[in-house]
Parts: structure tokens; C-alpha cells; sequence
């Protein structure tokens, strides 16, 4: 099955260095929503990439925290061509664990605008 290029998660997409994701945590802005932390830094390049964070002791289980990363990326992908040239990494927290998917891409929502404004 054929995939449109903008429902694509390329490797372009993501950060992957530990350089990247210590640059955003040490130099970026941050927005707090409900149930994530979303900082975001200027990154230099063409369009925004991502990076998620699902700390073990916030969710226990892996399949909540596959859970939590996945909605997180589906939303990041919906929302990446009107976001500016950044850095983001989502830190998720435990209270996902309990919350229904609507909910968290309505919070996600509200970060996605926030960095596309302040971006």
C-alpha cells in the first residue's frame, strides 16, 4: 500500500543524535500541556523533526509506552507541514496511561500551534 509523502515518518523526520535532543533540552523554549512537556529549539534545516520521550518510570508497560510514542507520531505527522524549522521533543507522562487518544491529539493539537506561532 502506497503512502502520500505527508503521512510518511522519513528518517529526515526524527531526531536521532543525543546531541540533537541535549541541544533542544539545554537551548529551547518549552511548552507544558497537560499530559506532555513539548521543547523546541531552531534547528537549521528545512522543516521541523521530532523526538519523543517516554520515561520507564512515568509508564510502566512497554505497549503503553509504544502506545504513547505512536499517537504522538501520528499527530507530528498530521500537523509537520505548518510547523516552522525546529527541534521538537515531546516528553510524555504517566497520566497517558489513562487517557483516550482524542484527548491526547487535542493536547498535542494545542502544542503544535503554540510552536507554530512562537516558532
Amino acid at each position: 500500500m502506497m503512502h502520500a509523502a505527508s503521512n510518511r515518518f522519513p528518517k529526515n523526520a526524527r531526531i536521532l543524535r543525543s546531541a540533537d535532543y541535549r541541544a533542544v533540552f539545554t537551548g529551547g523554549r518549552s511548552v507544558r500541556r497537560g499530559l506532555f512537556s513539548v521543547r523546541f529549539a531552531p534547528n537549521g534545516r528545512s522543516e521541523a523533526r521530532l523526538g519523543v520521550v517516554v520515561p520507564k518510570r512515568q509508564i510502566k508497560l512497554a505497549t503503553r509506552r509504544n502506545r504513547a510514542k505512536r499517537l504522538v507520531r501520528e499527530s507530528f505527522r498530521r500537523h509537520r507541514a505548518q510547523l516552522p524549522a525546529v527541534d521538537i521533543v515531546v516528553q510524555v507522562y504517566g497520566a497517558t496511561n489513562n487517557a483516550d487518544g482524542r484527548t491526547i491529539s487535542e493536547h498535542l493539537q494545542i502544542a503544535w500551534e503554540r510552536i507554530a506561532c512562537d516558532g
